[in-house]
This record gives structure tokens, sequence and C-alpha cells, in this order.
């Protein structure tokens, strides 16, 4: 799974304002079974914490909820959309 992430055209991204709840986030998705990448946090995302999760936006509510049972903080979810010209990173909402 994480070669499909890896290689994904479409995907979402969660930023964190500290290395740890970012850490914190990769072990809680990992022990639920919800395929992530722990990924640097692109510049034109955050200048804060320099790590971010990668995950597929059809997991949403799923890494949602399993980071507010765990009391992590997001700072941010984005969605990203690749294609060969450009990378396009927008606010997620549901």
């Amino acid at each position: 799974m994480s070669k499909l992430l890896l290689n994904a055209d479409k995907y979402c991204l969660i930023t964190f304002s500290t290395t740890h709840n970012a850490l914190r986030a990769e072990k809680v998705l990992n022990q639920e079974g919800i395929p992530i990448l722990v990924v640097p946090t692109p510049r034109e995302v955050s200048a804060g914490c320099g790590l971010a999760i990668r995950f597929l936006c059809e997991d949403f509510q799923a890494v949602k909820e399993k980071l507010n049972r765990n009391d992590i903080f997001v700072k941010s979810v984005y969605r990203v959309e690749k294609d060969e010209k450009q990378t396009l990173i927008v606010p997620y909402s549901t």
C-alpha cells in the first residue's frame, strides 16, 4: 500500500504543529491498519513541523476519528492533486 500512496496523483495530507504529534499519529494510524506514509511537509503548506502524513482521501473519516480519539492535534488537512504540469494543494473539507 505504501507504494500506491507514494505514486498516487491524488491523496490527502495532514500537517501537525509538532513532530511529537506527527509521530504519535503515525503510531496510532499504523496500529489501526490505516495505510499512511510519513513525508516531509511541503513548503507550500507549512513552515511548522517538518513531518506530515499522506493518506488516501477516502480514509479521511477513519483517520479523523482515530486521531480525535487519541487526542492528537491536527494543524491542517489538505487535498493534493498532481498532473504532469502542476501540483494543486487545497484545504480539505468534508
